[in-house]
């Protein structure tokens, strides 16, 4: 989000009811609360969407995806992860949308400092 913000990206972050409040103090533009709102039925339209949890299906994140936008989910279930890499080249190839997933090693190998 952070990262996002800096490069000038107008940023919307769905959360529980007790992280909003924080999230607009680190500047997110828009919150969602998905306690009392369901991002993917409000017609908002978004480039990219980064899945941290996995609580909403794949075709829930398609649906408010922009046409040519971007899917990238991160955590979640094993079939949460793993459904984008399968889905990606017919999602793509049929819509234009592309969904991948993004999975990060931790190993004591990569937690150590070069130095």
């Amino acid at each position: 989000m952070q990262i996002a913000k800096a490069l000038g990206a107008k940023v919307t972050v769905v959360a529980s009811t007790g992280k909003l409040q924080l999230l607009r103090d680190f500047g997110i533009d828009h919150t969602i609360d998905y306690t009392r709102a369901y991002f993917s039925r409000d017609g908002q339209r978004y480039d990219l969407i980064f899945g941290v949890n996995g609580y909403r299906s794949l075709a829930d994140h398609r649906r408010a995806l922009d046409p040519q936008g971007t899917y990238v989910m991160t955590g979640g279930s094993g079939r949460q992860i793993f459904e984008p890499l399968v889905m990606d080249p017919l999602v793509s190839r049929r819509s234009g949308q592309t969904v991948t997933s993004m999975v990060a090693g931790s190993s004591a190998s990569q937690a150590r400092s070069p130095l």
